[in-house]
């Protein structure tokens, strides 16, 4: 799979909580959408919204790995869920990436900063393919939540719970600038970049 995505942080940590969007349209003059096709990963654990609706009930996504050698990535049929107008949304935990973790109750032992990589692949019935990934043109903004952590469980404020930040045309004077990661995704094991890898799910 080649990735035109980047690993995306925000500017601001935002209690550990980040949420990330990012509008965009269809393009015109290929067709109906025959697929589309989100890939989802991070530093931490993310969630993620199309069109203010959840793309799938897993929890704790990507997983825990070995982050200094790879990265796990999942990938979702999100055909029904695409409109016209469309905007992708995804929301970051602390996990096992950042959060208290190992007998010591050390924070932060495979890194300082959340990251989060999307990329959305929509096909045409010409065959063209519009992608929408991660980068720097996507905003950040805070969300209800004020602390997580895998063994401590997760504190909300309810007063800074909203959804219209899933909502297209959603502007807010909290958005901060998103940067482009140094963490690189690669599938080649020679290299002493992270390696992806896809998640599969166990099934009798």
């Amino acid at each position: 799979m080649t990735w035109h995505a980047h690993m995306i942080a925000a500017d601001l940590d935002f209690d550990g909580a980040p949420l990330f969007r990012r509008d965009f349209a269809l393009e015109t003059g290929h067709g109906d959408v025959v697929s589309a096709q989100l890939t989802l990963t991070a530093l931490g654990v993310v969630e993620a919204w199309l069109n203010g609706e959840r793309v799938s009930p897993d929890l704790l996504t990507p997983g825990w790995t070995s982050y200094e050698w790879r990265l796990r990535y999942h990938q979702y049929d999100v055909t029904g869920l695409i409109g016209n107008s469309n905007v992708i949304g995804l929301a970051l935990g602390n996990g096992w990436y950042r959060g208290r973790l190992g007998w010591s109750g050390a924070r932060g032992i495979y890194g300082d900063t959340l990251g989060a990589f999307a990329q959305l692949e929509v096909t045409y019935a010409d065959g063209h393919v519009q992608l929408i990934g991660t980068d720097s043109s996507w905003t950040a903004g805070p969300s209800a939540v004020t602390s997580n952590d895998l063994y401590d469980g997760q504190t909300i404020d309810a007063r800074r719970d909203r959804t219209a930040w899933l909502e297209p045309g959603f502007s807010s004077r909290s958005g901060r600038a998103c940067t482009n990661s140094t963490s690189t995704l690669t599938h080649s094991p020679r290299t002493a970049a992270r390696q992806c890898v896809r998640s599969q799910r166990w099934r009798r």
